[in-house]
């Protein structure tokens, strides 16, 4: 029976790769043979390496005459040459060995050579493996010198890009005066076709070219063609706005007029335009538009009398920038914006204070509308509905210090992340009434540890000494309070208890090895804080290194069962960033 080969095997390929690897093994053997043989047909004697000869078998040649046998012997060699193909499947005979006497040892060498390199070119591992450090820099070198190459087009395309010429309007044989990268590709425009076209784009960033040259113009500006050239003229622009054109006399006709002034700032900066007013024709009622109108253009007030407005999308970008990188002032951000104003050839002032104050306000309003749709806050999704471990320290860099004026104002967002003062100190006056203070300094080992501390003094001139922030094994924010008693141990028990619903099972500290002590004598003395000793004391894996070595075994988070990779240093990571 014939058996049909399926070449998309596992196993014939596997059989493929042996025998190339065997053919490989046989020719390298074969090409030093070969190479010896070289060696002994240049020194004129010398048995091949690797054979055996009578006088190797027999000791030393006696007499002249054994010599003379022995050199002028020949030698008799095989060469061994692969098939064509190294398949199972090829039929062809093709003969494998070669007598010596028809190839001299220099052709021979230089056969087996080329034979080899065709079949490492033949075989799987064919290309040489570079190592990722070398190939990452073999592809740094080539974009390098790619780049290098490419930098004199880049220059003549900059250059080229500010070259004026002679275009046309796009919309008629005249022309062109305008240009706007905005209304790609048809950005060129004559004086009358900018303004009919730019009517109801007035945020887009032109340049006028009738001084040789590109020149930006703000929007309230037209450029006319008069007997002498052509010259600028001053215009009304309207800011865009969802139509208000709804009439109590059912009137279809209305009229657009320019209102009263009105500042839009964008993500490009400032814009001075007018607010529409629509005139109807039937009863000549007017109509502007009012809050309602304006948020559903994208428009945020930035103040109750809508003379300046931001667009939500400067709004978001400003909340995402503070996200990324906290310490983003709003000075610089409205720096930015008079920077991006004066590059649009417009002019005037972006004040940092009240950016501030509309974006606090946006703020609050978006999470009214996230709490309306059920969002969920300052929760981890992998740890719903049980909590594996929460990790808790203090940060003494969000202080505040006591000279600082406060304006009184309820906060925005009072009790969600940061817990109420009143609660808090209600709490800590508590517990320091039922246990009685225990005087001494927080060491352990070497090490003195400030937040080993029962009771602390107020500091003289901070009001707000920092933050206790408690997040879990996922770094996300759970629960903080102001601190204004330095790091006791009250603050670490207010937001254990508070976290109490999570049902976590770790309770993670750089010194729980003194903190859990003294809430087994707390909750000894107030029994509605006896749940809090369900918890397993997690000493953070770090801190557990400047301890004693008793303590490190006893309560280090690397001994105890169920904890897996915790860490217990996912507080430190979010306190690096809170501190910018």
């Amino acid at each position: 029976m014939r058996h049909t080969i399926d070449r998309q095997h596992p196993s014939y390929k596997e059989g493929k790769r042996k025998l190339l690897e065997s053919k490989q093994d046989h020719l390298i053997a074969e090409a030093e043979r070969a190479v010896e043989e070289r060696k002994r047909a240049r020194s004129g004697g010398g048995p091949p390496c690797g054979s055996t000869s009578d006088g190797a078998r027999r000791g030393k040649p006696r007499g002249r005459r054994g010599g003379r046998r022995g050199g002028r012997r020949k030698a008799s060699a095989t060469v061994t040459f692969p098939p064509a193909e190294c398949s199972p499947s090829s039929h062809e005979d093709v003969p494998l060995t070669v007598p010596s006497a028809q190839l001299n040892p220099q052709e021979a060498f230089e056969k087996f050579v080329e034979r080899l390199s065709s079949l490492n070119a033949s075989g799987p591992s064919a290309k040489p493996q570079r190592s990722s450090a070398s190939s990452w820099t073999f592809r740094q070198q080539k974009a390098s010198e790619r780049w290098t190459e490419a930098r004199p087009n880049h220059l003549q395309g900059l250059i080229e890009k500010e070259a004026v010429g002679h275009p046309l309007c796009c919309l008629c044989p005249k022309p062109a005066v305008i240009r706007c990268r905005e209304c790609l590709p048809e950005e060129w425009f004559c004086g009358d076709c900018d303004v009919l076209h730019h009517k109801k784009q007035p945020l887009h960033n032109r340049e006028c070219l009738i001084r040789g040259f590109f020149e930006p113009i703000p929007p309230t500006t037209r450029v006319m063609k008069g007997e002498d050239g052509y010259f600028t003229q001053e215009q009304a622009c309207i800011l865009p706005t969802v139509s208000v054109s709804n009439c109590v006399c059912d009137g279809t006709t209305f009229t657009v007029l320019p209102g009263k002034p009105v500042i839009l700032i964008n993500i490009n900066g400032r814009y001075d335009l007018h607010q529409p007013l629509y005139v109807c024709q039937t009863c000549q009622q007017q109509r502007t538009p009012d809050m309602k109108h304006f948020l559903q253009s994208g428009y945020w007030p930035a103040s109750l009398n809508t003379s300046t407005l931001y667009t939500l999308d400067l709004l978001s970008s400003f909340q995402e920038l503070k996200v990324i990188s906290p310490g983003f002032s709003r000075q610089a951000f409205a720096k930015l914006l008079e920077h991006r104003t004066k590059c649009g050839g417009r002019s005037g002032h972006i004040k940092g204070d009240t950016l501030q104050r509309s974006f606090l306000e946006f703020s609050y309003a978006s999470f009214e509308k996230d709490q309306l749709c059920c969002g969920a806050v300052f929760t981890c999704p992998a740890c719903t509905p049980e909590m594996l471990a929460v990790s808790v320290d203090g940060n003494r860099k969000l202080y505040r210090f006591r000279r600082n004026g406060s304006s009184g104002d309820h906060a925005f967002f009072e009790g969600l992340f940061v817990a109420e003062d009143s609660a808090v100190s209600g709490f800590v006056d508590m517990i320091q009434k039922a246990v009685k203070k225990t005087q001494g300094r927080g060491t352990c080992g070497d090490s003195q540890w400030t937040a080993a501390r029962e009771t602390s003094r107020r500091a003289s001139k901070l009001d707000e000494e920092g933050m206790e922030v408690a997040v879990c094994r996922h770094g996300f924010l759970l629960k903080a309070l102001n601190m204004y008693r330095g790091e006791i141990f009250a603050y670490p028990m207010y937001l254990q208890k508070e976290l109490m619903p999570a049902k976590a099972q770790f309770f993670a500290m750089d010194v729980a090895c003194k903190y859990w002590p003294y809430l087994e004598k707390v909750a000894s003395v107030l029994p509605a804080l006896q749940e809090l000793t369900t918890m397993k004391p997690f000493l953070s894996v770090m801190h557990a290194r400047a301890h004693a070595t008793k303590c490190e075994i006893k309560w280090s988070g690397r001994n105890q069962e169920g904890a897996g990779t915790t860490a217990g240093e996912e507080v430190e990571q979010v306190n690096s960033y809170l501190s910018r």
